[in-house]
């Protein structure tokens, strides 16, 4: 969610994905830090996480691009 929140021109700069450990053995939850401060996002129940993983791959994908021009 977090990386989905970041415009394609704050990705460009490095992005730190760091792993926390739930209590359950099979949830991994990541933080991602930016500029050297933690990307804060707010979900509950009713978060759309299609179209979140979808704005998320879109904002990778337009940096992949201007990559290859």
């Amino acid at each position: 969610m977090a990386i989905a929140s970041l415009t394609p021109e704050q990705l460009r700069s490095p992005i730190v994905i760091e792993a926390v450990p739930a209590d359950e053995e099979t949830v991994l939850f990541c933080k991602v830090w930016s500029g050297g401060q933690k990307v804060r996002t707010r979900w509950d129940e009713q978060t759309n996480w299609k179209a979140v993983a979808r704005r998320a791959k879109d904002n990778v994908a337009q940096i992949q691009q201007g990559v290859a021009l």
